[in-house]
């Protein structure tokens, strides 16, 4: 149902997913995914833990990009990535464990602020692009706000603020992306490199989903895209209330000097 589209082309392919029988109504408080419904979707699992902890998203064969406050005391040594994963709790086929070889986080993160709340994960050892493993998007247009637009966040995080319980299946919702100005009427202030987005019904991101993606699916382009990166909020899923999320397109210049190189036409990053 959710396969990958030419997945003979996976190397030039990305956020790629079969939406044509997605049920598009609107989700109350999360439902569980479909497996590899996101397979950009990845796990960051503390290694005396053995717990996800945080979120991330695959940008391409050995990159993650993930939030910076995510590895505030943690670092490579302390961590592992899980790719290809809809349940925690058992095996599944082609699913892949990868160590992290570097941890970038934005130059100008404000661990007190949250400002610009970014981080590159670089994987020791390259993925092989499948069904199950796939890399998302970035924006093509690094102007466009997604002002109105729906969106999906997805993680294994708490189910709520008044539970330590964290999902071992992986749970999406939708929500819908604010103006700035609608933003600062809730916070009085927006972090510098961030957005805010809301769920109608109380939906939200909660504890453990910190790093993961916001989505966007591009019609034209037929293509998921990252636009944000799970942040924080006050709380989590009370009504009325948006999570804040780093703005993926306020960090290009970031990622231009880390790893990419740019197609002048689109704007849109290559690995």
């Amino acid at each position: 149902l959710f396969s990958l589209v030419n997945t003979s082309n996976l190397s030039q392919v990305c956020g790629k997913v079969d939406v044509r029988n997605w049920n598009n109504a609107k989700i109350v408080n999360g439902l569980p995914t479909e497996p590899h419904q996101f397979p950009w979707h990845v796990g960051v699992r503390s290694l005396s833990l053995k717990t996800v902890y945080c979120g991330g998203v695959l940008l391409s064969k050995e990159w993650i990009l993930s939030a910076a406050h995510c590895f505030n005391t943690l670092s490579a040594d302390d961590i592992d990535i899980l790719l290809g994963k809809q349940d925690l709790t058992k095996h599944e086929p082609g699913e892949r464990k990868r160590s992290v070889s570097e941890i970038i986080r934005h130059p100008k993160f404000n661990p007190f602020a949250m400002h610009n709340d970014f981080a590159l994960l670089k994987l020791k050892k390259s993925v092989i692009f499948s069904e199950t493993i796939a890399p998302i998007c970035l924006p093509c247009d690094r102007f466009e706000t997604h002002e109105g637009a729906e969106v999906w966040v997805a993680g294994w995080g708490s189910s709520g603020p008044n539970t330590n319980t964290m999902a071992h299946i992986l749970q999406k919702t939708n929500l819908t992306v604010l103006s700035d100005g609608q933003c600062r009427d809730h916070f009085g202030r927006i972090p510098r490199g961030a957005l805010c987005a809301i769920g109608k019904h109380g939906q939200d991101a909660c504890a453990g989903d910190s790093g993961g993606p916001l989505m966007y699916y591009n019609m034209d382009r037929e293509q998921f895209e990252v636009i944000g990166v799970v942040s924080w909020g006050i709380g989590c899923g009370h009504f009325g209330v948006p999570g804040v999320y780093g703005r993926v397109t306020s960090a290009f210049n970031f990622f231009h000097n880390s790893l990419w190189t740019w197609n002048n036409e689109t704007k849109c990053a290559r690995a």
